[in-house]
């Protein structure tokens, strides 16, 4: 494995691990004046709060298990495959995110937890 591989996946741990109080911050302190698109006539800082909250949360915690997979079993993989795995996962998490705030602004059905 080279040494390019491994401080890689420090920088890509270290992003996640920041990512978590991040999302901790943002879902307490209801800090949605920093989200991109949100619009304070028509959203609810609770739920968008919730919503981005959540989601940091779990881009942290899923990005510091597959980084923690790959120091592991760092002799088996590509850093291709570790690439792919998380570029994947970011994207699945923004693609939810932003489907459940349009489904949110369509509907209006997520209750404000406030």
């Amino acid at each position: 494995m080279s040494n390019e591989f491994i401080v890689s996946l420090w920088i890509f741990g270290l992003i996640s691990l920041f990512n978590i109080p991040l999302g901790f911050t943002i879902k307490k302190n209801k800090m949605v004046d920093i989200v991109s698109g949100y619009n304070s006539k028509r959203d609810d800082p609770c739920v968008v709060s919730k919503l981005l909250g959540d989601n940091l949360i779990l881009m942290g915690a899923l990005g510091l298990l597959i980084t923690l997979i790959y120091f592991i079993i760092k002799d088996i993989v590509y850093v291709e495959s570790y690439i792919i795995a998380m570029v994947s996962m970011i994207l699945g998490i923004l693609i939810n995110y932003y489907i459940r705030w349009y489904n949110y602004r369509k509907d209006n059905k997520l209750k404000s937890s406030c």
